[in-house]
């Protein structure tokens, strides 16, 4: 058990010395505004506590706060998602950053490489190449059944939901996928409480290490049953051999000398 707990405090040493590294050569977009103003020519402010992290493959890290995304180009879509129930939720117009306009700020993304989108909580999802493209599942608004999109959908971060800025409850900013067409798509691509958007090589898994401590207690539990059960069957091993040791002796010194 003990070997268990440094082996995995050894691994999280780790992380906070990337995120040291990381900031160090972070990067801030120049000043601006944090108004955005949208097409009907209104202005609004957008919520001052956001903050995105950008990460590209190579390592380099942007920041982003308010005042730089409001000031990168928006898109507004209407659009919602179909839980594992199959109950459409959070069906609106969202307006945001595209996914793919976040990646170009960093390098940009190429067919071998995916998104990893992260949330404030640990939660993340991988988003492909052809999803950052706009490549979904979609479902009827009304009924929730399944049907084709004509149409590329657009992944945003979205800051916005039906002209107003997110709730705290899945804000400030969140990952939405949104189109002309007004399709939904699954839960589990619309991240909420979204604080950092890297991008990965393709297969090569990004692994939390929140699942290494129940791995570590696993195998350390599933280490000291088996000590425990092969001393029990020594002891039963013994207990069997002295039974027929006394059994053999009160048989006779005949039965006795076999032991020798």
């Amino acid at each position: 058990m003990f070997v268990a707990f440094v082996f995995y405090a050894i691994f999280l040493s780790f992380k906070p010395m990337q995120r040291i590294n990381a900031m160090a050569n972070a990067q801030t977009l120049p000043s601006r505004s944090s108004t955005f103003v949208p097409a009907d020519g209104s202005q609004r402010t957008l919520n001052g506590t956001m903050s995105l992290t950008l990460v590209a493959a190579n390592g380099s890290v942007l920041v982003l706060n308010a005042t730089d995304i409001a000031a990168l180009p928006s898109y507004t879509g209407y659009g919602g998602f179909k839980n594992v129930l199959g109950n459409l939720k959070a069906l609106g117009n969202y307006t945001g950053v595209p996914l793919n306009a976040l990646c170009n700020l960093v390098g940009g993304i190429n067919a071998d490489e995916s998104v990893n989108v992260s949330a404030s909580d640990g939660y993340y999802q991988i988003f492909t190449y052809a999803q950052v493209d706009g490549d979904f599942v979609t479902y009827d608004n009304t009924t929730g059944q399944q049907v084709s999109h004509n149409k590329p959908l657009v992944p945003i971060l979205a800051y916005w939901f039906n002209g107003a800025n997110l709730s705290s409850d899945t804000g400030p900013l969140r990952l939405t996928i949104v189109g002309p067409e007004g399709l939904c798509t699954d839960s589990v691509y619309w991240v909420y409480k979204v604080v950092q958007i890297k991008i990965i090589e393709t297969n090569v898994p990004e692994f939390s290490p929140l699942i290494i401590l129940p791995l570590l207690l696993l195998i350390t539990l599933i280490a000291a049953l088996s000590s425990k059960l092969r001393r029990h069957s020594m002891r039963l091993a013994n207990k069997f051999d002295a039974y027929h040791f006394k059994r053999h002796m009160s048989l006779g010194s005949s039965s006795f000398s076999k032991y020798f």
